[in-house]
């Protein structure tokens, strides 16, 4: 039994028309797929896919590296305002390091005084939504202490630009809990500011020295109004200015954190291997009052998330590790 030639020529030509649809296809995906990741990725140096979601987020979740500053080491926490970014260090002193975020030139070192207070770590850093003055160029800095064997309170800072256009810092308000264990309870505790409605937000591990996922621990929630600078240098919270107070599920190793539209975000994890799973980003819808969001940090790798910030509506975010002088944005694409 044999083909004849014409049944050959006609199986032949379907075959051609079939690859040559699934080429087409392919041609067509591969093209959709570099346009897409080119829009991702336009001026920008690297793209990491993130890795998979544990709760639903505001979309698709891509993280590009948008600015890579120059001199820039190990640092706790960062801010943003406007051009102005800095980023916090805690090392036998409390300092800064100030940029420009439009040109990622560095302006200068910031020396911060506390006061006879206990160093902070500065493991959040937050600008607020009042100026000092009318002169002032740059709104009232927030540092967390992030210590439960101290106050465990926010220090407020004043940075403003003298005549030689050096940069000056004063102390100008400390804001120090003295809340029942269980409200606040006895953990470190990183403070917050909603700069749309003038609150100020407290949130707090339950178990002294504990920051992981462990029996009796958890994550605490205490909303306060937030204090003028005209009720005083020093203002002592107690209960009875608690509005409100709740928990959530806690996070190991709670970093940096940054409000934006009725939602705290919030970067936790480590940088060795035992921790590098527990790397993730945190929604804290304050409206619902409930985590709705988490994603997870995996395809960083063993680096610590340490800044947090909204730059120009996007999240973006520092990591501690071999390149830490470089921020990403994350980006959630529906």
């Amino acid at each position: 039994w044999t083909t004849s030639p014409l049944a050959t020529t006609k199986s032949t030509t379907r075959r051609c028309i079939r690859e040559g649809k699934i080429m087409k296809h392919k041609i067509i995906y591969i093209f959709t797929a570099i346009s897409l990741l080119l829009s991702c990725t336009q001026n920008d140096l690297d793209t990491i896919i993130l890795g998979e979601e544990q709760l639903p987020f505001h979309g698709n979740p891509v993280m590009n590296i948008a600015a890579v500053f120059p001199r820039l080491q190990s640092h706790q926490s960062m801010a943003i305002y406007e051009k102005y970014i800095i980023f916090m260090h805690s090392d036998k002193e409390l300092y800064g390091s100030l940029y420009d975020i439009t040109t990622k030139e560095y302006i200068c070192n910031l020396e911060f005084p506390i006061g006879g207070y206990k160093l902070p770590h500065a493991n959040v850093a937050c600008f607020g939504p009042c100026f000092l003055s009318a002169d002032s160029q740059i709104p009232l800095l927030y540092v967390s202490q992030w210590n439960y064997e101290g106050e465990r309170g926010v220090l407020v800072y004043d940075i403003s630009m003298k005549n030689d256009g050096q940069f000056d810092v004063k102390l100008i308000q400390t804001i120090i809990p003295n809340i029942s264990p269980k409200i606040l309870g006895a953990g470190c505790v990183d403070w917050i500011v909603d700069t749309d409605s003038n609150y100020l937000y407290a949130l707090a591990y339950k178990l002294a020295g504990a920051s992981t996922i462990e029996e009796g621990n958890a994550e605490l929630i205490v909303k306060f109004k937030l204090p003028s600078i005209s009720d005083g240098s020093k203002i002592i919270l107690t209960d009875s200015d608690v509005i409100d107070h709740y928990s959530c599920e806690t996070f190991n190793y709670s970093q940096d954190k940054c409000y934006h539209d009725g939602h705290i975000y919030i970067a936790a994890g480590g940088s060795q291997e035992r921790y590098s799973h527990m790397n993730k980003l945190i929604d804290l819808d304050l409206n619902k009052k409930e985590v709705t969001s988490v994603v997870s940090l995996l395809p960083f790798g063993l680096r610590e998330p340490e800044g947090l910030a909204m730059y120009n509506g996007d999240i973006v975010m520092t990591y501690f590790g071999n390149k830490s002088n470089e921020m990403y944005r994350i980006r959630f694409y529906k």
